[in-house]
């Protein structure tokens, strides 16, 4: 059997490790670069190292140490060690962090033999998958729409959501601008400035931001759509909040000194958000609506999530993000893929491949409901 590995033992990758263990059978080794979960995943019985592979020689001994090397690690520190990890040579990676442009990873692999598949999370990732899985059915697809949130259970408290991933990404989210598809032009837009509000059906009222999750789907859809886009939910009030953030500077990168200790404005918040941020139940919920034409007529297809894990620990986007990961190392290490750049929707692509992630996501306990609608014939 194949060594896996789990980079990064943080809520995500805690979960895909997890999952490796419970639903496929593989104990995969851990390395994370903080002493403390390292210790934690020793009490769970793992086999834990202490490794920062944004350092050459730590990536190196994990690539010698695994075939399939799941990565999920901060924003900050991935990219480096994506990067450290190709270059030590290693067979396999599956990441789900985020880096900035995963398609630009292709300079890096040239023509090696390292197999890396990018965005292998919720969204992005099996986001990517139905919108791909969705549009095989279709002759022509005109517009291709995400809606995706991680919030409380209820609405209430803190800004309605919880600690379920790392608050320094999800600020990062917030000030970075979306790529979208708009008239069948990319443009780019501000999750905060051009927020909207949407019903969207048996799920409620939201607020949607345009938040940067198209990614890889940009380059496969591109020229083919008219329009493209990926909305994070939040509960009616959220945006507000943050727009008050914002005014404060709070969201910047602007640095501060506070008692002669200079702090980065964006940082101070993230670390008073996680402490104050509740650790209750959460509910993802994932909209995937492809719109295009088949058979002659207009038809509209949408895939739908909407799922509140029962607590034991792990949150429900750890949980689906980790299922998705986990499942995707898992192919990885049955030689699925080719050398160099792996897209998570060419799973979608692959009915046999994506039809055993809707099992697993089955044993799971999640449900994805289909909505097939005929528009008018033409």
């Amino acid at each position: 059997m194949p060594a896996y590995c789990v980079v990064g033992f943080g809520r995500v990758g805690s979960a895909s490790a997890r999952l490796l263990e419970q639903l496929h059978g593989i104990k995969p080794i851990i390395f994370d670069a903080d002493a403390r979960a390292v210790d934690r995943a020793q009490k769970l019985g793992f086999e834990a190292y202490l490794a920062d592979v944004s350092e050459p020689r730590a990536a190196s001994r994990v690539a010698r140490s695994c075939d399939v090397v799941g990565t999920a690690l901060p924003s900050r520190v991935a990219e480096q060690a994506l990067v450290n990890l190709v270059r030590s040579g290693a067979l396999a990676i599956v990441d789900v962090s985020y880096i900035r442009d995963p398609l630009k990873l292709r300079e890096l692999l040239g023509t090696g033999r390292t197999k890396v598949f990018v965005d292998a999370g919720l969204a992005p990732g099996l986001s990517n998958m139905l919108a791909a899985y969705a549009s095989s059915e279709l002759e022509e697809v005109e517009a291709i729409r995400v809606y995706v949130g991680g919030i409380a259970a209820e609405p209430g408290g803190p800004l309605g959501i919880v600690a379920s991933w790392s608050v320094e990404d999800l600020l990062e989210e917030y000030t970075r601008p979306a790529k979208a598809i708009i008239d069948g032009k990319v443009v780019e837009l501000d999750p905060i400035h051009d927020a909207t509000r949407v019903e969207l059906p048996d799920l409620g009222v939201f607020e949607a931001m345009p938040t940067d999750g198209l990614r890889t789907l940009l380059e496969t859809f591109g020229g083919k759509v008219k329009e493209m886009i990926e909305y994070t939910l939040r509960y009616p009030g959220h945006v507000d909040a943050l727009k008050l953030l914002k005014s404060l500077e709070l969201l910047g990168e602007r640095s501060v000194t506070v008692h002669g200790c200079a702090v980065v404005a964006r940082d101070f918040t993230a670390a008073l958000l996680e402490s104050v941020l509740p650790r209750g139940r959460d509910r993802v919920v994932l909209r995937v609506q492809v719109e295009g034409r088949a058979g002659g007529a207009e038809v509209s297809l949408a895939y739908t999530i909407n799922h509140s894990h029962a607590s034991d620990g792990t949150s429900t986007l750890a949980l689906l993000t980790g299922a998705v990961h986990s499942f995707v190392m898992v192919l990885a290490g049955e030689g699925y893929g080719r050398p160099g750049l792996n897209k998570p929707e060419e799973i979608g692509f692959d009915r046999s491949a994506f039809v055993r992630l809707l099992a697993l996501l089955k044993r799971l306990g999640v449900t994805i409901t289909e909505e097939r609608r005929l528009a008018r014939s033409l």
